[in-house]
């Protein structure tokens, strides 16, 4: 147990919730660069042999060195086999295969507007489950967030929802989105003795065994052709956006709890268009900075 885990009796509350916070915050910032790469490599490499090659590179620099530790816990997670199963097929394959066909079709801002959504179901989740009782506070955010996102996705000219049609790229995201909140759900679920860099380990390996068909069937196997380019794209999204930012996924959500931490997802838009902006040359309108103070205010509520 590192010092900084949020169930080390060695860290105070305060200053693990600051650090999960931070953590969110970092997390955020690298998957909009994950959606940022997927959106700058399609149509050289599809998104099925993109995602397989992701989690395999991710897998063979995690387990030499966290191979041990998984090995020791594998009669705990043999316990919850079947959790793992789900946190494996939502957060590793379904999730980032529905990303990657997405952005091939719509914007950047489009798809990370859509993961701006997720805390809805999330927070819905946990009320079903009986894991959590929405707050008036929650209620706020809430509005608050859903009205960020509802000027993101508008015309600019006050009418919020105006001119807003649901694409087949549109539909992939909301598929992932579904799958990340389940992902969440399922991961905060799990035990807390639980060592959660076994979990990553379990599920990044049961991950993996479930591309590798997908991958034969849709997905390319002409690698040597790959440019150095789709190479580089290829360890920022398995070392950044899996292994860090899963890790530090899983540490805010054990602190703060699944609700929280969706919120963070709200930063996303943010992110992603700044990053878009930045690398890519997908413009800027003053509507995104005014949904995007909505999106920072609905976190502001819910800290």
């Amino acid at each position: 147990m590192c010092p900084s885990d949020p169930r080390s009796p060695s860290a105070s509350p305060r200053h693990a919730v600051w650090l999960a916070r931070a953590a969110l915050c970092l997390t955020t910032l690298l998957w909009s660069g994950n959606v940022v790469a997927g959106r700058a490599l399609h149509g050289v490499i599809d998104p099925v042999t993109l995602n397989a090659l992701r989690w395999i590179v991710a897998l063979a620099v995690f387990l030499p060195f966290a191979g041990r530790g998984l090995w020791v816990q594998r009669a705990a997670l043999w316990q919850v086999r079947g959790a793992l199963a789900v946190l494996a097929l939502t957060g590793v394959v379904l999730f980032h295969v529905c990303v990657y066909s997405a952005v091939g079709q719509v914007p950047v801002a489009n798809a990370t507007l859509m993961i701006a959504t997720t805390p809805f179901f999330i927070l819905a989740g946990t009320a079903v489950l009986g894991q959590s009782r929405l707050t008036l506070r929650d209620g706020a955010a809430l509005v608050l967030s859903l009205l960020g996102v509802a000027v993101l996705l508008g015309d600019g000219e006050g009418t919020p929802l105006a001119g807003v049609h649901l694409a087949a790229g549109d539909l992939w995201m909301l598929a992932a989105v579904l799958a990340w909140a389940v992902y969440t759900l399922v991961l905060k679920g799990l035990p807390a003795t639980l060592p959660r860099d076994a979990v990553l380990g379990a599920t990044m390996l049961l991950g993996v065994v479930m591309m590798l068909p997908l991958w034969l069937v849709f997905g390319s196997t002409g690698l040597a052709a790959l440019p150095p380019a789709v190479w580089a794209g290829v360890a920022y999204v398995a070392i950044g956006a899996s292994l860090i930012a899963y890790s530090l996924w899983s540490f805010g959500v054990d602190r703060l709890g699944p609700g929280a931490a969706g919120f963070y997802l709200n930063l996303m838009p943010v992110f992603g268009a700044g990053l878009a902006f930045l690398l890519l040359g997908e413009p800027l309108v003053p509507v995104q900075l005014l949904g995007a103070a909505a999106i920072l205010g609905a976190i502001a509520l819910r800290r």
